[in-house]
């Protein structure tokens, strides 16, 4: 999801670079797939050519119906915190949702689903803080950026590198390689911390990509 989408001219939490998916992209075509961009109403090409790699977002022949029939087809879908990513929850698809922002909505998302959150920076110290300071604030129910600054607060997006990483632990969970009770019993705290301040349990046992937590460790904990 980018700004173009509805042609907001302000900056909004739920949106992502395409630029930043790069790296994970080339490290999902080296395992054999295809990648097909989706999107609505974007006009900015990707900057990086490869014959895997279908740029549907700004094609002529894209429409709302084939939308529906391409992620039908898909095999998994990496997506920012959009819309269109409770599409593929229709067809029973795997989902790695990067730059991941509506905490609240959490409880809603079902099947093997994985995630990276966005992080927030105090802009005083320039120090990142810990989620649970985040979720004392409620910042996550706030969407647009300049309401979290006015607040004290920044929104980080996530990284090449951390969605890349996502990728392999994605694909990882994809052949069955991850032992989802032992990431969910590491991962306990935050999933504590979403239950006391949010009000619901993790039934659907989402998991935060496990390099990006083992990195991060002191922002969970």
């Amino acid at each position: 999801r980018s700004s173009q989408f509805k042609n907001e001219k302000i900056l909004t939490a739920r949106n992502s670079n395409i630029y930043n998916k790069i790296p994970a992209l080339k490290f999902m075509i080296s395992k054999g797939y295809n990648a097909i961009r989706m999107g609505k109403n974007e006009t900015k090409k990707i900057i990086f050519n490869d014959p895997n790699i279908i740029d549907y977002a700004i094609s002529n022949d894209r429409s709302d119906f084939l939308d529906i029939y391409l992620i039908s087809k898909c095999e998994f879908m990496i997506s920012s915190n959009s819309g269109i990513n409770e599409l593929p929850v229709l067809f029973r698809k795997p989902r790695l949702i990067v730059d991941y922002y509506d905490i609240p909505a959490l409880e809603f998302h079902p099947l093997k689903l994985m995630i990276i959150p966005k992080k927030f920076k105090n802009l005083n110290t320039g120090n990142l803080i810990n989620f649970e300071e985040a979720f004392k604030k409620r910042l996550n129910y706030i969407h647009i950026n300049s309401k979290v600054n006015e607040l004290g607060y920044d929104i980080i997006d996530n990284n090449e590198l951390e969605i890349a990483k996502a990728s392999e632990n994605f694909f990882t969970l994809l052949n069955d390689g991850l032992d989802l009770n032992e990431l969910l019993y590491n991962q306990k705290n935050y999933w504590q911390n979403i239950e006391k301040y949010f009000g619901f349990k993790n039934k659907n046992k989402t998991i935060i990509c496990p390099d990006f937590y083992s990195n991060n460790l002191d922002l969970f904990e």
